[in-house]
């Protein structure tokens, strides 16, 4: 494990660059001085072992791969995307994705020690014809075979299902509200994708089903990051993704089957509908004119119709939650710490597959914030 500091300190640049961080901030984060951090950066001096631990868990990544100076970076897509997308992404988000990524890395790291795989393991959709939007479609009903979702079946839980087809998939808040979602293939994670919290509820499941078409379609998906702009692109591939998300939450037999053509023209009919499938009235109206169970016009007439949040449940926080509890899980599911993730580190840790400081380290706390969480979650911690 050969080690140089100006191989680190190498390694050290690029993650603030990747970052758009500066030293006096990194140094107000960490508590290592200014000049020290700089003469690290500039490989003029050997860090200290606390430093390199202290610096892996500001920027999120592998100690070990800092610290050998032959080891290939595992997040190399990560800084490929950062270099890529340059300023339309800023700092907040920087650091949203970064940590985004360390999650997916706890996820896979902490499924392989329970030795837990997903209930299918999902492979890359075979399509057939030249038009996109049929390729979205085909890709749709595969899945939902997949997944045991019978043809009339409503995806009440998306982010369920789709953790069940072998994707890790987090929620976090991001500071650009023009990102909806990005996805990632990450050498040590897997398939990973990223829904926007700051975006409505409904929107978050079309994300969600949107950023999986990327992961099952696109050949060269490194990554993909879905902006506004991208529901009424004119790029392929965005056209194939929506089409792939519109049919797997509302697929046309399904939509037949739930209502007759003249019962979809009725207002209250619409936005009952629109909440059962968990999806936005502009969504489900395009779905609609699509089967042709609506006219342009009718599209037209009941476009301005909107959702009340009542009735809009997020199975990540159910509404037996009281207000208190309520708050305190969403700041968690802000950040990424979703209650399937929360069970596979609390599991880990009860049958002593990690310790309880490896914990806190999963769930971006310490060793003190750990009792609030779990009782949150009615876990317990052991005696140490």
């Amino acid at each position: 494990m050969p080690f140089t500091p100006n191989r680190f300190g190498q390694k050290l640049r690029g993650l603030v660059d990747d970052r758009q961080e500066s030293i006096p901030d990194i140094s107000v984060a960490t508590g290592i001085t200014q000049n020290r951090l700089s003469s690290i950066s500039q490989g003029e001096i050997e860090p200290s072992g606390d430093e390199v631990l202290i610096l892996a868990d500001y920027f999120k990544c592998g100690f070990e791969w800092l610290i050998d100076d032959d080891t290939p970076n595992p997040d190399e897509n990560v800084h490929l995307m950062f270099r890529r997308e340059g300023g339309r992404l800023n700092r907040e988000d920087r650091k949203s994705i970064q940590e985004f990524i360390f999650l997916c890395r706890n996820q896979a790291f902490l499924e392989n020690l329970l030795n837990r795989t997903p209930n299918a393991q999902v492979r890359r959709c075979q399509s057939q014809g030249k038009f996109y939007k049929d390729h979205g479609m085909q890709c749709a009903q595969q899945i939902r075979q997949k997944l045991d979702i019978p043809p009339n079946g409503i995806v009440l839980d998306i982010y369920q299902k789709l953790r069940g087809a072998g994707l890790k998939v987090f929620r976090l808040m991001l500071g650009s509200s023009s990102i909806s979602g990005l996805s990632i293939n990450h050498p040590e994670a897997g398939r990973c994708i990223l829904v926007n919290y700051s975006e409505d509820y409904f929107r978050q499941c079309f994300s969600a089903a949107h950023e999986c078409a990327h992961v099952f379609l696109d050949d060269d998906n490194d990554y993909n990051i879905s902006r506004d702009g991208d529901w009424s692109s004119s790029d392929l591939k965005e056209i194939r993704a929506n089409s792939f998300a519109s049919h797997f939450l509302m697929p046309v037999e399904l939509l037949k089957s739930r209502r007759s053509s003249t019962e979809w023209h009725d207002s209250a009919t619409l936005l009952s509908e629109a909440r059962m499938f968990r999806v936005t009235v502009p969504a489900l109206l395009k779905a609609l004119l699509d089967a042709k169970l609506i006219t342009k016009q009718q599209r037209e007439q009941l476009h301005n119709r909107r959702l009340t949040d009542a009735g809009r449940e997020d199975p990540e926080l159910p509404g037996t939650l009281t207000q208190q509890q309520r708050q305190r899980r969403l700041a968690l599911l802000k950040k990424g710490l979703s209650p399937a993730y929360l069970d596979l580190c609390f599991d880990s840790y009860q049958q002593n597959l990690i310790s309880r400081g490896k914990l806190a380290e999963c769930l971006m706390t310490d060793v003190h914030g750990l009792a609030g969480i779990g009782i949150l979650f009615n876990r317990s911690l052991k005696h140490e």
